[in-house]
């Protein structure tokens, strides 16, 4: 038996990959939402994709994976391929920051996998490193607390398998960040089992790691869980301690924010100018804090539906309020809630847990921690990485503690859930009876029952076999009976709602994009509000537009774009910026020149002023009558000139290269790309400054007839923090080796 219990973990991470190799390698399968990509929206729904003969959508709520994160690692892999830093986004909103954008993970040293792979088989390799990674840091972690392989492994597989991870998973970025937070928590153990200092200064390194990640969220929460966990060892050390050690680890900490300056300072300079402290969306879905009814999907995920069934009738979104961490995550925490005094160090992420708990539900703390600044930009449920990370360390320990537990007592201690699961369950059968006697109106709520009657089924089943398979907790088959139960458990809700689709799904191209690409001008696009090329997806086409959609949108273009496109002042600003207004003569001062439009809806639209070049079933494609190019010139009487004296030589993301000729002296060049601080203009390699036309494009006065003007992305932010953290790693690395002599 002690063989197979050492062979088990080696058995079971095997399986686990071969059914991962097996979904991409051999069947070409990704975890990319591509079914909702071609299942819902133009122009793919015109083709052999479109609903309803095509593909079934298995998970609507999660667009923003080919809307954002796709793309923008995308375009972050073709940056490096170039050897060039991926500072700027030339296809959305006229030109905006990319690695200024925290989401972008542009520094994630993960990336060089989409420039090894490609990015579709390289997004399916990323995705599943991302989970196996979480399983092992998780893994050495509770290795260094000294438990078994079996219960560790147990932990691990929770830890990177549960509801936030596997619904983050497909996102990318949280993932990776969760993959560095348990070699934190490594080496501060390390460092209290041996007293030696170099264990501190790797925390530094692995904080970068979590901050490149992209997931901001994370790295907070890892910034405030790290140095407690510390000053908790501190007070518990057996080792003699003193204000040196808390202050070394203070130390470490500021060392780790400088050393993340590359990321930081422009993500703050751009934070500072975005929509994303003007934005009020979270503050309407009660900043994402679930209502205590949802502490029941604890023990039943799915009480109030599930996105992959198309049932979700609970509040808000299903992946911002998840805290599912399994069956025996449950039952870890509840066992270990009367195993309070027997916990010794692991107190620490018993409170963890439960103060998470209490963070991320509709209650007094939680809506005054929700309230605090930067915290207040996003969703309250995306605390529950920090209490799937404390449960899984607890898993060990009250594995431990239950070998040694009466059966008796352990139903006495796991009678509270039961009664509260026979309470609810005549609540909900009640519900049910008595709107089935109000008549048809209420089919709604009748068919809400029956989704809540029905997944509660399989979470009692789970119970049930975890109160069987306890009865032989003392025996070594125990281990291995609850590892294949949590399996079971977390890879059946993994598998309900992740999407799993052919690599063909990944961006199709369609004859009317083609079409559009065949035009070799510098040109933007743009498309009628609605299901047509949802925001950013040009992108992967290589396709730009005045439109977009980012949490960190450049306020001022916000304003504008509204201003001008949509004839439009808001009080209010938001992270989607898209056209309702179709203007043809506004939108080619944008440099549009083609326009998606569906056909049933063409009273909104003067089709005098556009050409039609190309139809699908469902879309026109319109060319502007009133395109304006990408660089004109602008004569001394403040007159865009009629003739071209001025031609785009090169158009790179961070830089813009415009010859001219046979111009007057004190003439302007328009470059209809939107204005941010850090780029800068020569002339004849000359400095010049650079204005703003119509408050949102680049203007620059020229003072020689014939020559070039170069527009070049050099923001400040950049270059100090990119100082700034070499010369912080340099001084980490010497750190480590002085220590270790």
């Amino acid at each position: 038996m002690s063989s197979l219990k050492k062979t088990i973990p080696i058995f079971i991470l095997f399986v686990l990959t071969l059914v991962f190799y097996w979904q991409i390698v051999v069947k070409g399968f990704s975890p990319f939402p591509g079914d909702m990509l071609i299942g819902a929206y133009l122009p793919w729904l015109d083709s052999k994709w479109g609903q309803p003969v095509g593909v079934a959508i298995k998970n609507p709520y999660i667009t923003d994976i080919f809307s954002q994160i796709y793309i923008w690692k995308d375009l972050v892999s073709q940056s490096f391929k170039q050897l060039a830093w991926p500072l700027w986004n030339q296809y959305s909103y006229s030109g905006y920051p990319l690695l200024a954008n925290f989401q972008s993970g542009a520094l994630n040293p993960f990336n060089l996998i989409f420039i090894v792979f490609g990015m579709k088989v390289g997004w399916s390799i990323f995705m599943i490193l991302g989970t196996f990674g979480c399983t092992a840091s998780m893994y050495f972690l509770l290795k260094s607390f000294n438990f078994d392989k079996s219960s560790s492994l147990l932990a691990s597989l929770t830890y990177a398998f549960s509801g936030f991870s596997i619904l983050w998973m497909p996102y990318a970025n949280a993932n990776y960040a969760l993959i560095w937070l348990p070699l934190i928590f490594l080496f501060i153990n390390n460092y209290f089992k041996f007293h030696k200092t170099h264990y501190l200064f790797y925390i530094p390194l692995l904080f970068f790691l979590i901050i490149a990640s992209g997931h901001y969220q994370i790295a907070i929460y890892s910034y405030i869980i790290s140095p407690l966990y510390f000053v908790w060892r501190l007070k518990n050390s057996k080792i003699k301690s003193n204000s040196k050690d808390f202050l070394n680890f203070i130390y470490v900490l500021l060392l780790s924010i400088f050393i993340g300056s590359i990321q930081l300072l422009p993500t703050i300079e751009l934070s500072n100018l975005s929509v994303r402290f003007n934005e009020y969306f979270i503050k309407t879905q009660n900043y994402g804090l679930s209502p205590l009814s949802k502490l029941f999907t604890l023990f039943a995920p799915d009480f109030f539906g599930n996105p992959g069934t198309n049932n979700y009738w609970g509040f808000f979104n299903y992946h911002e309020t998840n805290f599912y961490v399994g069956i025996i995550g449950l039952l870890t925490l509840i066992l270990s809630i009367y195993n309070y005094k027997k916990l010794g160090i692991y107190k620490f992420f018993l409170l963890s847990a439960v103060f998470c708990l209490i963070l991320g539900f509709d209650n007094p703390i939680g809506r005054l921690f929700q309230q605090l600044p930067i915290i207040s930009t996003s969703a309250a449920g995306r605390i529950a990485s920090i209490f799937t990370f404390s449960i899984a360390v607890l898993i060990p320990k009250t594995q431990e503690l239950l070998k040694k537990t009466n059966f008796i007592h352990l139903l006495h201690k796991l009678l509270p859930l039961i009664i509260i699961d026979i309470l609810i369950f005549i609540i909900v059968f009640a519900c049910k009876k008595f709107y089935l006697a109000q008549g048809d109106s209420l089919i709604s709520q009748i068919n809400n029952m029956n989704v809540s009657l029905r997944n509660m089924i399989l979470p009692n089943i789970l119970l049930f076999c975890f109160l069987i398979s306890s009865l032989f907790r003392r025996h070594k088959i125990f281990n291995i009976l609850i590892i294949f139960l949590t399996i079971f458990d977390l890879f059946r809700f993994g598998w309900k709602i992740t999407p799993f689709v052919p690599m063909s799904y990944i961006f199709p191209t369609m004859p009317i994009i083609e079409k559009i690409k065949e035009d070799q001008d510098i040109f933007r696009i743009e498309k009628q509000n609605g299901e047509i090329l949802p925001p950013n997806t040009w992108t992967a086409f290589g396709l730009m537009s005045p439109s977009g959609y980012d949490p960190l949108a450049y306020k001022n273009y916000y304003n504008s774009y509204n201003k001008d496109l949509n004839n439009s002042i808001s009080l209010t600003t938001s992270r989607y910026t898209e056209l309702f207004n179709y203007d043809a003569l506004a939108l080619g001062g944008f440099n549009v020149k083609y326009l998606f439009y569906k056909k049933g809806n063409l009273s909104a639209i003067n089709l005098k002023d556009w050409t039609k070049v190309y139809e699908t079933p469902s879309l026109l494609l319109l060319q502007n009558n009133f395109y304006q190019p990408r660089t004109s010139l602008i004569d001394e009487n403040g007159k865009i000139s009629s003739i071209s004296r001025v031609s785009i030589a090169s158009y790179q993301p961070n830089q813009v290269i415009i010859d001219y000729s046979d111009v007057k002296p004190g003439s302007r060049i328009l470059l209809r790309d939107s204005w941010y601080p850090g780029w800068q203009a020569l002339d004849n390699n000359n400095p010049v400054n650079i204005d703003k036309f119509q408050d949102v494009f680049r203007l620059v006065k020229i003072n020689s007839t014939k020559g070039q003007l170069k527009f070049i992305y050099n923001p400040i932010s950049f270059k100090i923090g990119l100082l700034i953290s070499l010369l912080c790693f340099l001084l980490t690395l010497w750190k480590l080796r002085l220590n270790h002599r």
